[in-house]
């Protein structure tokens, strides 16, 4: 029981660190693409 809700605990931890990730590189993304129409 307690292997199950640390593996589960992890993976919940996993997929908040991906989502947030994602989100910063699509923030990357817009501001390169901001500076790129600037020049």
């Amino acid at each position: 029981m307690a292997d199950n809700y640390q593996t589960v605990t992890s993976t919940f931890n996993e997929g908040k660190n991906s989502a947030s990730c994602s989100r910063t590189i699509a923030v990357q993304m817009e501001k390169r693409n901001e500076s790129n129409v600037l020049h």
